[in-house]
């Protein structure tokens, strides 16, 4: 029997489904993050809620619920202290926690997946934040990248508004976020490039990646499938 037909099934796809969830909220809310004067709180709230939802996608395993509880904790707390007061440095630690959390977590789920027996609900929630997770990753990276050498990514031929600040301004996030997401997906329709080759290195980086999470999840979906259709194959 596989571990996903077991009574537990509904806890899993919860977990992941949640996840999925928060993560998709984070995009398809970040337009009214942009629009947002002063500090960027709903785009802190929006991560937050990631970096929640991620600890519980991890709760499985205690020793890796601890570790994601002190990654999203630190970062978390550190974020909002960032946007309380004002502090660009503390910002900066808060989106790097960030990252190593983001990756930690996506790292976790993928694993659960390629331990999958079967294609079921909770398979597919977790692809789909391990690619939603890889893209928000970048984006982070991209922004701090930006925060400290300026010039690196040009919208439009023009310097990122906001992009100056890791608290001021949602804008040049959810440009940077576009810009990750575009790349991931290696569509690319030319309105944003990066300039410095730290930018364009971690922009073919993340192309990359993006490739080959499509190439192992379609042969691992593929390897499912068959293995549900003739468990005699099994081995």
């Amino acid at each position: 029997m596989s571990e996903s037909t077991k009574p537990g099934e509904w806890s899993e796809t919860a977990r992941f489904g949640i996840l999925f969830g928060a993560l998709a909220a984070m995009i398809l809310l970040m337009p009214l993050a942009a629009q947002q004067h002063g500090p960027a709180v709903i785009l802190r709230a929006l991560l937050t809620l990631v970096l929640l939802s991620g600890v519980y996608a991890s709760s499985r395993n205690r020793a890796v619920l601890m570790v994601s509880i002190l990654l999203a904790g630190s970062a978390s707390i550190t974020g909002w202290i960032a946007d309380l007061r004002d502090s660009e440095m503390t910002a900066a630690v808060s989106w790097v926690l960030a990252v190593v959390n983001i990756t930690f977590v996506g790292g976790v789920v993928a694993t659960a997946v390629l331990r999958r027996e079967q294609v079921t609900g909770d398979a597919i929630f977790a692809i789909l934040s391990v690619f939603l997770l890889i893209g928000i990753a970048f984006a982070i990276v991209f922004a701090l990248v930006e925060y400290f050498h300026p010039g690196s990514f040009l919208l439009r031929g023009e310097i990122i508004p906001g992009a100056d600040t890791l608290t001021g301004s949602a804008y040049s996030f959810s440009v940077l976020l576009y810009l990750s997401f575009v790349t991931l997906a290696t569509v690319g329709y030319g309105d944003i490039h990066p300039i410095e080759p730290l930018a364009q290195i971690l922009c073919a980086t993340e192309g990359i990646v993006g490739q080959v999470f499509l190439a192992v999840v379609v042969a691992r979906v593929i390897g499912m499938s068959l293995a549900a259709r003739d468990p005699g194959t099994e081995g």
